[in-house]
Formats: C-alpha cells, structure tokens, sequence
C-alpha cells in the first residue's frame, strides 16, 4: 500500500554570471535559471511537480525543506561559483 511518507530530493544552487541556476541528480529535466534569486526559488517546486507527472507519471506535492532567507543566508556562506545542496520535500498528493 502506497504511503505518504515524505521524500527528500537534493537540489543544487550555483550563482554563476548574473543568474540564479537549480539543478538536481534526483530530478532528471531539473534546470532553473533566473536572474532573481526568489523567481528562481519559487520557480523549482512546480518545476519538480511537472517534472516528475511528466517522466514518471507522479502527482506529488513539492515544498522546499528551508525558506527562501534561510536558503539565501546559508548560500552566502559559500563562494557563488561552489554548488550547494538543498533539499526539497516531495509528498505524494492526495
């Protein structure tokens, strides 16, 4: 029987020339540019959603582990070229 146990997928973050990119080797298809960084947070959860009814047939809810300050304080703790892992929550929708 399915459950609805939350599943954490790890998304990367790399500032590279102006743009905000998210990246995951759990998603396959997950690329997220924008020049603002809270577009770019915000455009990765119906990024994975899409991503995951179209290659694997999923519905699921996404929402980020951390928010967007909490996510942008700790990102300024490493050089903006170094990739950083995040996580995000999937959650099977009801």
């Amino acid at each position: 029987m399915p459950t609805n146990s939350p599943i954490t997928v790890k998304v990367s973050y790399r500032f590279v020339k102006g743009l905000h990119g998210f990246t995951s080797d759990d998603v396959y298809g997950l690329f997220v540019l924008d020049q603002d960084p809270e577009r770019a947070f915000h455009a990765v959860c119906p990024s994975i959603k899409e991503l995951l009814r179209l290659n694997l047939g999923m519905d699921v809810e996404v929402e980020p582990a951390v928010s967007l300050q909490e996510f942008l304080g700790a990102s300024k703790q490493v050089p903006q070229t170094v990739l950083s892992s995040r996580s995000f929550v999937l959650r099977a929708a009801a």
